[in-house]
């Protein structure tokens, strides 16, 4: 069944690759183009066919009708011409995939035991068109996985033994091995140093020297001695890895008092290995003669270690023998258990015994940590905010030690769309420590990253804490504000504190996860005047401050010309005397249409050019002399669109109360008036019914605030009839004018921004005209009932009377009863 799936998966490759103009000539594409996808490989230079370094390729493009792939196109890619044969394969361990399309393009990662090529195909069937639209086939390159933290440095001298009369030498040579298990470049600093004796170069007990063909070399003078005693000599120098680890070895050189006795030194190429079954160790034991000759060919020595075994003899025990130069050499093999290994060397030679040790640190994986990461938030991919982090761990051995420098560690990541990891292998320092960078997507989450350390059969892993990627950077079109009370009395009550909160968003609209100042400006009253965004829960993204009612009260405007009014003496009230206006600004980007689909602004997109923020106390949509700014550029002027999209910028929104004062009486029905019953006066016959009007408003002809309750009361021979809205009735929340703050084409318009205009601009609209003339404030209707007709009694007076209840503000200030009323007689 796998090869016949297979062979059906190849037979639509072959066709989509010989009729790619499949999509030409499709509705919606510009004259002369088609849709198609696009394939790009990272790293471009290929990875290492090591099974786990991995190829990523990202397919991105339009449909057959040139639109942006939607999210959720099914994307289906195959591997083809593998050369050799059996390079590369998908994640999924096979030669083809699907993959859906998310923000305008789709991954997969393909990886290789083999060196080689393996070329990589993608198509996408448009459901609409039933259209085959493909890509232009990538080649993935596969290469020669790199051997790395090999650097050692070994030691041997000649000769190993020296008469301890202060003028003898032994010719101390290092062979220094490079990262990748060469030979050191010439011109590696070697530093040797020795606690006894000294160092004919420098005269001293240091020396410091660089190689040539990948050795260097000292001359060791021995010091007088009276007993026999050893120097230990040591040779350092720093790997050519990227943390520049320091890597020593130490070697034995004999100052004897007489070359009487046969001597035997045992050196190992390095002193520590990792416990995982398979390492091993070059051991060399070299022999003298009693005069100080090497022993020749043929003697035996006898290795016996008490941790591992030798590689010859599978066990802890193996006999070799010497070559002409008197050398034998063994192969420690590391076990699976950590502990310090002692390797013993002994031989026999010209009727005495001679011996020497030396000790391994054989080091088990014990465990991984996770150290922390720099940053341990970030911000969404384009917002310019901490868009990466450093992950470090560490790797430990048993004993909780770093282990040794070049432990390869493989990191992994938690599902989270657009976001990256990389590098996805790396291998530990002189600390132990090894590091991978996140980077963000443009959706907030949370990711957490797993390194996983091998050791032979062992494997331990740790996780990150999860790192959280959060909305960075405002946008002017997710910005809200408003505050909890429209309608307050403001005019009446001081010190009355209303919350006021704004939030923040991404172009993505994802909550701003950084606390972002934000400012704060008010027509009337006071506000506090700045407050950061919450960066976590429930409230991320929000600030809220507190507006309190006091001098100043707003501005006192001239009406419009649609706008009720009422004078007084010289004086002429209308609703938007008792508006104030409210703004919270940040810095942030500017709104914008992402035509494209690729989450960044591009030229020419549309956009909706912000002024400088300032409190339209006239609301005109002019800023003038007197009215209040913020000077985004600090030219100590007022400056408005500047013609660009700003990607950092002050953007800004309003919001609007209105303060009300007590309720106000008076005027005439077919004129200007306040709160009133209209007609006033009326005659009611038996089993008649007459209609009325009423208005309850303050002395700017505002509605009152939430606490207004009305109610009808008649008194006299009638009754209450139908009332609209019904009585008694709670009066609402509300401002009276209709404001909006209205995306328009031209600055200071009120056209509506069309989607096709390039460049729009905010404005202030407001309507205070009422539905109905007359009808302002709170108004409403009602009838009231004459007597019945068998009622036999003369004709009485008696009235019909709206009672006002409410607080002189919503929260605030004394409880008051008012009502305006109607007179009359009924029959």
């Amino acid at each position: 069944m796998k090869r016949f799936i297979r062979y059906g998966i190849a037979t639509i490759w072959i066709f989509s690759l010989v009729l790619p103009a499949c999509s030409s000539g499709t509705g919606g594409c510009p004259a002369g183009q088609t849709g198609g996808l696009t394939i790009s490989l990272r790293p471009r230079d290929g990875a290492y066919a090591n099974g786990t370094a991995k190829v990523t390729a990202t397919v991105s493009g339009t449909d057959a009708s040139c639109q942006p792939l939607p999210d959720g196109a099914v994307i289906q890619l195959a591997l083809s011409e593998a050369n050799p044969e059996g390079v590369g394969q998908f994640s999924n361990g096979e030669q083809t995939i699907t993959a859906s399309i998310f923000s305008g393009s789709t991954r997969a990662d393909i990886v290789s035991n083999v060196v080689g090529t393996v070329r990589v195909n993608a198509m996408y069937n448009d459901p609409v068109t039933q259209t085959i639209v493909s890509a232009p086939p990538q080649e993935a390159k596969f290469l020669e996985p790199q051997t790395t933290g090999q650097c050692a440095i070994s030691l041997s001298a000649v000769p190993l033994a020296i008469l301890g009369d202060g003028s003898s030498t032994s010719t101390i040579t290092a062979t220094v091995i490079n990262d990748t298990g060469n030979p050191a470049a010439n011109g590696t600093v070697v530093t040797f140093s020795t606690d006894k004796g000294k160092f004919t170069n420098s005269n001293d007990k240091s020396y410091q020297t660089t190689t040539t063909n990948g050795q260097a070399v000292a001359q060791l003078q021995s010091e007088s001695i009276t007993t026999d005693t050893q120097a230990t000599v040591t040779a350092t120098f720093k790997c050519d890895n990227a943390t520049q680890d320091t890597k020593n070895n130490t070697i034995k050189v004999r100052f004897v008092v007489s070359l009487e006795h046969p001597i035997l030194t045992l050196s190992a190429a390095r002193t520590e290995v990792l416990a995982d079954g398979t390492s091993t160790i070059a051991l060399t034991a070299e022999l003298l003669r009693a005069n100080g000759e090497r022993a020749g060919a043929h003697e035996t020595i006898s290795f016996l270690t008490d941790l591992g075994t030798f590689a010859e003899s599978n066990s802890n025990h193996y006999d070799g023998d010497t070559d002409a130069n008197g050398v034998a050499a063994a192969t420690f093999l590391a076990p699976t258990q950590s502990g310090i290994a002692r390797i013993r060397a002994t031989a026999y030679i010209d009727g005495e015994n001679a011996a020497d040790e030396v000790e391994i640190n054989v080091r088990q994986l014990g465990f991984v940590e996770f150290k922390g990461a720099v940053p341990a938030k970030l911000g969404v991919k384009g917002s310019g905010v901490n868009e990466s982090s450093v992950l470090t761990f560490v790797v430990k051995d048993t004993t909780g030690a770093p282990f040794p420098s070049g432990q390869l560690v493989e990191f992994t990541m938690s599902s989270a769309p657009g976001v990256t990891l990389e590098p996805l292998s790396e291998r530990t320092d002189s600390k132990g420590e090894v590091r991978t960078t996140l980077k963000s997507g443009t959706l907030a989450t949370t990711v957490t990253v797993t390194a996983t350390a091998r050791v032979g059969v062992q494997s331990l892993q740790a996780t990150s804490n999860a790192i959280a990627i959060v909305g960075a950077k405002p946008n002017a079109r997710f910005m809200t504000f408003s505050c909890e009370l429209l309608n307050v009395g403001g005019l009446i009550v001081d010190f009355q504190e209303i919350k006021c909160t704004v939030g923040l968003a991404d172009r993505y609209t994802n909550k701003i996860g950084f606390a972002t100042n934000v400012t704060f400006k008010t027509e009337a009253g006071s506000i506090t005047p700045s407050a950061p965004t919450e960066e976590t829960g429930e409230k991320m993204g929000l600030a809220t401050v507190l507006l309190r009612t006091g001098n100043p009260r707003p501005a006192d405007v001239p009406p419009l010309s649609s706008e009720p009014r009422m004078t007084i003496g010289n004086h002429v009230y209308n609703p938007r005397d008792g508006l104030l206006m409210i703004i919270a600004a940040t810095t942030g980007e500017e709104e914008f249409t992402d035509v494209n689909g690729n989450g960044i602004y591009d030229i020419p997109e549309p956009f909706v050019d912000l002024a400088e923020p300032f409190l339209d106390e006239d609301d005109d949509g002019i800023h003038d002399a007197n009215e209040q700014f913020i000077d985004a550029n600090g030219n100590h002027s007022w400056d408005g669109p500047n013609g660009q999209w700003d990607s950092n910028t002050i953007i800004w929104t309003p919001t609007w109360m209105v303060w009300t004062g007590h309720m106000a009486k008076g005027g005439d029905c077919a004129g200007e008036h306040a709160s009133i019953v209209c007609d006033p006066t009326f005659y009611i016959h038996k089993g008649g019914e007459e209609g009325f009007t009423y208005c309850i408003m303050d002395q700017n002809l505002n509605p009152l605030n939430a606490t207004l309750n009305i109610s009808l009361q008649v008194d006299g021979k009638g009754s209450p009839g139908t009332s609209s809205p019904p009585l008694p009735f709670q009066s609402l929340d509300r401002l009276g004018c209709g404001i909006s703050w209205a995306k328009v084409r031209q600055v200071q318009g009120t056209e509506a921004c069309q989607s096709s205009d390039p460049v729009c601009y905010y404005n202030v609209l407001i309507d205070c005209a009422p539905a109905v003339p007359g009808m302002y404030g709170q108004c409403g209707s009602f009838t009231v009932k004459g007597a019945p007709v068998t009622d036999m009694n003369p004709a009485a007076a008696g009235s019909a009377t709206i009672k006002a209840s409410y607080r002189e503000s919503n929260g605030a200030g004394s409880a008051i009863n008012d009502s305006v009323s109607s007179s009359g007689i009924f029959e």
